[in-house]
């Protein structure tokens, strides 16, 4: 038995509200696009970057990392030594950015040129500065007597791409080096040289010889650390030196800091400090945080931060006035600062490296600074290696 089915009688079908155009960047002007790519992720970006030329080419303008970094986003690079002190660097970044989840995140490897110890680092702009240092691959362990180099190359943080960049007069190894006004200032690491100091403007690409250091303040000794202090740079050297040697670009003279830094207070040996705000902060073996006056002499321990003091296990690197190669233990993030440690587990050799961002209140009524963690976590893990094994070279801030 065959079953029919009859037709039902034609339905008056309600139409469908015309809909709008669907949104698209490529339909807006380059001011309106910028403005709502700033708000997107640097993976989102990578993304973009793939659609069109004209996509590719708002990622990489410098008005989109304008707009960026007033909007307070940022990141922060680090570059590690993993399997010894004579391996390759690797860089990796951490972002700032909430939705993020902050993990040391590897970008592609740096050129065969870039060197292996006794570089130094500068942010400006959107880019990182590697400056100098020493290639050697023949033994294992660093020497002073290793032949310096004047090359410099540039990290582009908008595409993760690196270029030469033009070289320094003289090949410098355990250099200061700072950035004022928009100028990158790099001096020592170069024995007895006549051009003990140079200046670098991006905007030219022209190096220029710094005026001559006088004798009363020369000092041939390799530096650790740099610090801008009142539009003056301070060189910190690898073992205590009572006062500091300092360059004023806008006055042109050399000079040294006449104050001594009283370490006793500190209550270690080992340690390092870092600038915000033109405050100086230091932090012990412990996870204990002091702070002072640039110009004073008398350490305080920044309150709030027992949380901080009860996950500290052991310093990632070694601390200023220490002999050993680096000090990134605290480095300054923005306003505020960034401290690693490593968490060894021998259960699964297992090195963990963890990080902590703080930031800082001053209650000036009561002479205080009160510490707060914004976040702490580990940032990565590294198999089969021991903490001799990793050591923290540098560290960056950008704003991209």
């Amino acid at each position: 038995m065959s079953e029919s089915f009859s037709e039902e009688p034609p339905r008056n079908k309600k139409k469908k509200p015309s809909m709008s155009p669907s949104f698209s960047l490529s339909s807006l002007p380059d001011e309106v696009a910028l403005s709502c790519m700033a708000l997107l992720s640097r993976s989102d970006h990578a993304s973009l970057s793939r659609v069109s030329k004209r996509y590719r080419s708002l990622v990489a303008s410098p008005e989109l990392f304008k707009i960026r970094s007033q909007l307070g986003y940022s990141c922060f690079y680090v570059c590690l030594s993993i399997h010894g002190p004579y391996s390759t660097p690797r860089w990796f970044i951490i972002s700032r950015e909430k939705t993020v989840n902050r993990l040391m995140t590897p970008i592609p490897p740096c050129p065969s040129s870039h060197p292996l110890k006794g570089f130094s680092v500068v942010s400006l702009d959107c880019g990182i500065y590697v400056i100098g240092g020493s290639i050697t691959r023949k033994r294992e362990y660093f020497r002073s007597s290793d032949p310096p180099s004047s090359s410099v190359l540039l990290l582009d943080c908008r595409t993760h791409t690196w270029r030469q960049v033009p070289s320094m007069k003289v090949a410098r190894c355990e250099a200061a080096a700072g950035v004022v006004d928009g100028k990158i200032y790099v001096f020592g690491g170069c024995g007895h040289n006549e051009t003990y100091g140079e200046v670098f403007d991006p905007k030219t690409q022209t190096w220029t010889t710094l005026p001559p250091v006088p004798d009363s303040v020369k000092e041939y000794v390799p530096f650790k650390k740099t610090m801008v202090m009142g539009e003056k740079i301070y060189p910190v050297p690898f073992w205590n030196s009572p006062n500091l040697l300092y360059y004023s670009p806008n006055e042109g003279i050399w000079g040294r800091r006449m104050k001594d830094v009283d370490v006793s207070k500190i209550g270690t040996k080992s340690y390092c400090f870092s600038m915000a705000e033109n405050v100086l902060y230091s932090c012990d073996d412990y996870g204990n945080m002091f702070w002072s006056e640039p110009e004073d002499s008398d350490w305080n321990k920044v309150e709030g931060l027992g949380a901080l003091h009860n996950h500290f296990y052991k310093p990632l690197a070694s601390f200023i006035w220490d002999t050993s190669p680096c000090d990134e233990l605290l480095r300054t993030f923005g306003t505020n600062i960034l401290i690693f440690w490593f968490k060894y587990n021998p259960k699964n050799t297992k090195v963990d490296i963890w990080c902590a961002e703080i930031s800082f209140e001053r209650l000036h009524d009561k002479g205080e600074i009160i510490g707060k963690i914004e976040w702490l976590q580990s940032v990565a893990g590294v198999k089969g290696h021991s903490s001799s094994h990793l050591e923290v070279l540098h560290s960056a801030y950008v704003n991209v």
